[in-house]
């Protein structure tokens, strides 16, 4: 497995925010493009979480 880096607070708060829009703004217009868009922020999340846990300092 490759080496974890620390990433910045911005892929955090990017990540919770546009899930956030894609999840209640979005999902009246296009519910499909509102799970596509839901899946990759929360991946976002996700990765942003992984590098503050086991990330190098």
């Amino acid at each position: 497995m490759g080496k974890i880096v620390t990433l910045g607070n911005g892929y955090m708060l990017t990540g919770i925010i546009g899930f956030l829009i894609s999840t209640i703004y979005l999902w009246n217009y296009s519910p499909s493009w509102s799970v596509a868009f839901s899946l990759f922020f929360a991946i976002l999340v996700v990765a942003s979480l992984v590098s503050a846990f086991k990330g190098d300092d």
